[in-house]
């Protein structure tokens, strides 16, 4: 047996299985694992102020993903994704009008950009990419792209006059009817482009302070960026000059939301829908808690008021989508769908959208949705996260890795960049490259846990145990609560058999995290090795649990059983083992 290392303790947003997986290495690869492991439909999605857990029952547990060992070098043609790129022209319109045809309208207007990328005057992109804009309910953009295609055809003998060339995708002439910030940052709060509207506020605001409307507004923006404590002063200000407004009321709920205190933000919500009945977002962040307090058919209640009393509400619509998630019927998809048209910078509402496909196993539709996010807002990196996440747990190592490094690109001077992109490496065995975004990422942040724990991985997978159990131990200095770190080093003490040892960091991981299936089956392992075979079998029960495709624990646990004497069991799970694909004897 060989005992395996953590790369990374980051939790996707979007969980997955592969349902077409079988795990082809042996127990205890070396190779490590990926860090997925959440069971599907159990993420959490911030809103505003607070995490919106799935208000219903949790759904039926399915198979989790398994990540199969990558190429070493994989191919870009392997993929369908952002490898377009490295495709010909004829190729990459062939894609598109496949992507066409299975409706995938995000990812087709992706290729036939990539091909104007390559091909500006190709009049058969431009009709395609038309096509989908129209599919997708992007009226203007289509039209515009008929314009050029016919243009482009009428003038195919001679050269196109610059001045007559559209760009559809560049941005708009700004509506000039106003130019009070304050109204263009309400505009786009609404849009779901808090940076942006934050800065508005943050102008109308210099010109005088004492506007209860607008530090509301700008304490919206304040609670969708996470800085809680700005919009709470903001949100006190407010209503010291003007007790009675309703929507400062409406967003303390949501902080009292963040807080956990649904009773509070019960409160909260119903003095803001006693001064105002109209108040959506009132109705909307106590649908909230209603849900978090099972109150399912309240909460729902509430968040068709949240509709009814501003159906232009992107939140409300999200909302709403997120209470019918576990519907098996369209209503939470077009409601998702309605949320990203009024809100189309608001992320979440993306990523719930791709987790729901993601929960039906509609993989290629999980993935179009991020993309048509990303094609939106090129300068995302939790987008360029989110979906390198989802290509990875789908295999796409290409494509997982082509995000990683956008990640980088927009992003180089954060550790975390480098962190993401060496969860990434490692499971490809790109050491090498892994180890130098180690010492990059530990340049700008020397005192990052994650770094000197996937660096210690490294270590563990070229046998330089004392170098793996040193970065372990300073990344365990630096964060006692990273359980990745404990896995790390018990990996490193098991290869030198210092048993006793790993035994512990392992038992601390299993405390740490009780849902890392590695901490459990190398626990496992360890008192297979220390001949306590009755106390391995609920170690690799357990971790059977997390994962149930975890195909190489059927085997370990199958060898045990046969040890006690418990054939029959023994055989079953080494029959199942082979079943999920597992090859070793």
């Amino acid at each position: 047996m060989k005992f395996a290392s953590r790369i990374s303790a980051r939790e996707p947003q979007i969980d997955a299985q592969n349902p077409q997986h079988t795990p082809s290495q042996p127990s205890f690869q070396k190779l490590g694992r990926s860090a997925f492991r959440a069971a599907a439909c159990a993420f959490l999605v911030p809103i505003l102020c607070g995490w919106f857990l799935a208000a219903s029952a949790e759904p039926e547990s399915t198979p989790k993903a398994k990540v199969a060992d990558a190429p070493a070098e994989p191919s870009p043609a392997e993929t369908a994704g952002n490898a377009t790129t490295e495709m010909s022209v004829d190729e990459m319109l062939s894609l598109a009008a496949k992507q066409l045809e299975d409706k995938l309208y995000f990812s087709a207007i992706e290729t036939y950009t990539n091909c104007l990328d390559k091909d500006p005057r190709n009049a058969r992109a431009l009709a395609g990419r038309a096509r989908a804009y129209k599919e997708s309910g992007e009226t203007e953009k289509a039209l515009a792209d008929e314009k050029q295609a016919q243009v482009l055809e009428e003038t195919a003998a001679g050269p196109l006059p610059a001045s007559q060339i559209e760009t559809p995708d560049s941005p708009k002439e700004t509506d000039k009817n106003s130019d009070d910030p304050g109204q263009l940052g309400a505009e786009l709060l609404r849009k779901g482009d808090f940076k942006n509207a934050l800065n508005h506020f943050n102008i109308a605001l210099k010109k005088n302070q004492n506007q209860p409307e607008l530090l509301s507004s700008r304490a919206a923006c304040y609670l969708f960026l996470a800085k809680y404590d700005k919009a709470k002063v903001d949100l006190d200000l407010a209503l010291k000059l003007d007790p009675k407004l309703a929507s400062a009321y409406a967003r303390q709920g949501q902080i009292a939301n963040k807080n956990k205190d649904y009773t509070q933000t019960i409160v909260n919500t119903g003095r803001s829908i006693t001064l105002d009945p109209k108040q959506s977002l009132a109705y909307g962040v106590r649908a909230i808690a209603f849900a978090q307090q099972k109150q399912l058919l309240q909460a729902l209640k509430d968040a068709d008021m949240a509709v009814a009393n501003d159906p232009e509400s992107g939140l409300a619509y999200y909302i709403r989508g997120q209470l019918l998630a576990n519907q098996k019927n369209d209503k939470p998809i077009n409601d998702f769908k309605k949320a990203i048209e009024l809100s189309p910078k608001y992320f979440d509402a993306y990523v719930s959208f791709a987790q729901l496909y993601a929960n039906r196993l509609q993989w290629d539709k999980s993935v179009d949705v991020l993309s048509k996010f990303i094609r939106e807002n090129p300068q995302s990196a939790d987008a360029y996260k989110v979906r390198g996440d989802l290509y990875f747990i789908l295999t796409r190592y290409a494509d997982a890795l082509y995000d990683a490094n956008k990640v980088v690109e927009l992003e180089p001077n954060k550790a975390a960049s480098y962190v993401f992109r060496i969860s990434k490496l490692i499971p490809m065995k790109r050491s090498a490259e892994a180890l130098r975004d180690c010492m990059k990422g530990l340049s700008l942040e020397p005192k990052n846990a994650s770094l000197y724990s996937q660096r210690s991985c490294l270590y563990m997978l070229s046998e330089q145990y004392n170098y793996g159990i040193a970065d372990a131990t300073r990344s365990i200095s630096l964060d006692p609560k990273y359980a990745p770190a404990y896995v790390n080093r018990g990996a490193c003490y098991a290869a030198l058999e210092k048993y006793q040892q790993a035994q512990a960091d392992f038992l601390k991981a299993t405390i740490l995290d009780p849902n890392d299936k590695d901490a459990w089956r190398n626990l496992g392992s360890v008192y297979f090795y220390l001949s306590k075979y009755a106390q391995a079998i609920p170690c690799f029960t357990k971790s059977i649990s997390i994962d149930p495709r975890f195909a190489s624990v059927y085997m370990d646990r199958g060898r045990t059983y046969r040890l006690l004497g418990k054939y029959e069991l023994a055989a079953r799970d080494i029959g199942i083992a082979r079943a999920l694909g597992h090859t070793a004897n």
